[in-house]
Formats: C-alpha cells, structure tokens, sequence
C-alpha cells in the first residue's frame, strides 16, 4: 500500500488511541517508517523494475482509504 508517512503516523496513533496500544506512540511510529524505507521500498523498487508489481486506486477515496494499493 502505498501511503504519505503523515497519513501513516496519523492512523497509527489513532489505533494506539482506539485499542489502548502503548506501542504505538510517536517515537515507534517514526521508527517503524524508517525502518520500512530502508528494508521495504528497495524491495518495492526491485520488483516495480521487473513488471512484478502494479499501482491501483481505490474507486473512492474516504477518511478511510485515503491510500493507493499496490
């Protein structure tokens, strides 16, 4: 999925708010972002440049999906 990193942090700390999770302050959220940027999009990348992945969009976009699939 891709996603802008402040839509990301901002339903992170919702689901912390809503679940009661203490993992999910700030500081994680930020560290997890990161991280995903170093490990993931490489890997993104790699299989964009081979064919192997395309970019779809929701029909609609809401509060909810405000986010491309991949």
């Amino acid at each position: 999925m891709a996603c802008s990193s402040q839509r990301l942090k901002e339903r992170l700390l919702k689901r912390a708010e809503q679940q009661g999770r203490p993992d999910d302050n700030l500081k994680a959220t930020q560290r997890r972002l990161m991280n995903f940027k170093q490990n993931a999009v490489p890997l993104v990348k790699y299989f964009q440049e081979k064919g192997l992945i395309i970019t779809v969009s929701p029909p609609v976009y809401t509060s909810e999906n405000c986010c491309g699939y991949i």
